[in-house]
């Protein structure tokens, strides 16, 4: 049912990573106590989860492992002790509801060790057993995380097929529960986070269809029980993924958004005690928020507003007034990146901001005034950014296409204390300073390994340039037409970007 990812569309799409831990115009890939989340996140709730749950104490005998010893094992990288304490729980008859947490955490630090088999056999286990479990309504959250941090380790390996068949699995035990339930459960919000998911993995035509379907069905529920916090949620997350579907490039569905800004507002106004009510509408409009701020940040930045003076006056309702303002804590970088957007937009048509560049790797391409008279496309991106490493075939391939005809691509990023290692043919952050010069041998391997044929220029600590062309996210790439000025900016590594870049470049080298 499921083909391969098309990886030259898959980094994320529409997203802008950001160095500060950032990331906008994501997909919410994930549910955990009504909030829609991206696969991290969603790791990273489930661990909240359960320390929580064992706050109280161990579920573990006194004298065996508990969450608490095995994290430590694992933050002090005791990877082989950890994997055993594991293996203890693992037999436990019950077992803990805090050990799927405690494999995700394993296995990250394994991924990290390239020790991926080990990983992908902690995280399978947990898939069995919520799988086995699907009967219950909380195992069906479990089966979704668990999905979800497979799901990337077995296309890495290239093990599309299995990948696949998990997500079906968990398809159809989320529609077996909704059907014999008949109404708004604590998991109607899941099939919608499964569907964005899966539809990178599908044609356009059929995750369209899923989401119509998926989308009625929640409206239906809504309808039932237009009161019901479970229903409210449910039908607030399918708006919210249906509003920008990723099928569709994240381009707004104009109805579904409209229905969604008429909805969400009325709804948390009427629910300003519910704290479910109020996870599902920050959720909402901060994907509506990051999504619209591409290229229309007034409007962006009017929903931001209103979702503000909501939640001021949520903040006085709520049971627990610390869920509110760290929704409205979540609006703050959301309101500078507006900012951004509106300057960004602002530059089209004006004169591009001047080269700074402190050193050069992979040749050179001198001063936008040695650069008239060609059409140029800077990318700004960074060696740790998987979503930059995700836009090099599209690079590679216009400068073999246009490069005779009059691009210029330059590269720009800064010194990030990477160094090269020889043998996992790797960039990685070093423990030490790295001098300019070792970072530039680094850059030359790296560019040299991923086959790039462009310039990149380093800029110097406490460079303006990043700034002065309202860089909040990487990979941004900017083009420059043959007169000097600004024509186009995109953030992120989407087909939509990239089609967009590509159709510019062309109308610009004929101008």
């Amino acid at each position: 049912m499921f083909n391969s990812i098309r990886t030259r569309s898959l980094g994320l799409i529409g997203t802008r990573l950001v160095r500060t831990g950032l990331m906008a115009g994501s997909l919410s890939l994930g549910v955990v106590g009504g909030v829609a989340l991206t696969p991290a996140a969603t790791a990273a709730a489930v661990w909240q989860d359960a320390a929580t749950q064992q706050s109280g104490g161990s579920t573990a005998a006194d004298d065996g492992p508990t969450l608490a010893s095995i994290r430590e094992l694992i933050q002090t990288n005791q990877m082989d002790q950890a994997l055993a304490e594991l293996a203890k729980v693992a037999a436990s008859d019950p077992k803990p509801a805090w050990l799927p947490a405690a494999r995700s955490l394993a296995a990250s630090m394994l991924q990290r060790q390239d020790r991926r088999p080990e990983a992908m056999a902690l995280l399978q286990a947990s898939y069995d057993e919520a799988l086995a479990a699907a009967g219950t309504s909380n195992s069906l959250t479990q089966l979704y995380s668990s999905m979800m941090s497979l799901d990337m380790l077995l296309r890495q390996s290239g093990d599309a097929a299995t990948a696949d068949q998990n997500l079906q699995q968990v398809i159809d035990a989320l529609r077996a529960e909704q059907t014999a339930a008949g109404k708004a459960t604590a998991n109607s919000n899941l099939l919608m986070s499964v569907y964005s998911f899966a539809a990178r993995s599908v044609s356009a035509e059929t995750a369209a269809q899923w989401f119509r379907e998926e989308l009625q069905r929640v409206e239906g529920l809504y309808t039932q029980a237009p009161t019901d916090p479970l229903a409210i949620s449910a039908y607030l997350n399918a708006l919210g993924s249906a509003a920008f579907p990723p099928f569709d490039g994240g381009q707004a569905n104009e109805e579904v958004l409209q229905k969604l800004l008429e909805i969400a507002p009325s709804a948390m106004t009427d629910n300003l005690d519910s704290p479910q009510i109020l996870a599902a509408y920050q959720v909402a409009m901060n994907r509506t928020i990051s999504s619209l701020m591409r290229d229309n940040p007034t409007q962006a930045d009017t929903v931001l507003q209103q979702t503000k003076a909501l939640l001021e006056q949520a903040k006085e309702k709520q049971p627990n007034p610390t869920v509110a303002e760290r929704a409205l804590q979540s609006l703050v970088s959301l309101e500078s990146r507006i900012a951004a957007s509106m300057k960004q937009l602002a530059m089209i048509g004006t004169p591009a901001p001047a080269l700074d560049a402190m050193a050069w790797a992979n040749g050179q391409a001198g001063s936008l005034g040695d650069l008239q008279g060609k059409v140029v496309l800077l990318d700004f991106w960074a060696v740790w950014c998987g979503p930059c490493i995700a836009t090099f075939p599209h690079l590679r391939e216009w400068h073999e296409q246009y490069g005779s005809q009059g691009l210029v691509i330059v590269g720009v990023t800064r010194q990030y204390n990477y160094g090269w290692d020889d043998e996992t043919q790797r960039a990685s952050k070093a423990d030490g300073e790295v001098t300019l010069d070792d970072e530039l041998k680094m850059l030359e391997k790296f560019i040299a390994h991923h086959e790039l044929r462009h310039p990149t220029l380093v800029t110097p600590a406490g460079s303006t340039m990043q700034a002065d062309y309202g860089v909040t996210g990487i990979p941004h790439a900017v083009l420059i037409d043959k007169q000097g000025r600004v024509r186009m900016i995109k953030v992120g590594s989407g087909q939509a970007n990239a089609d967009a870049l590509h159709q510019m470049i062309e109308t610009l080298l004929a101008e």
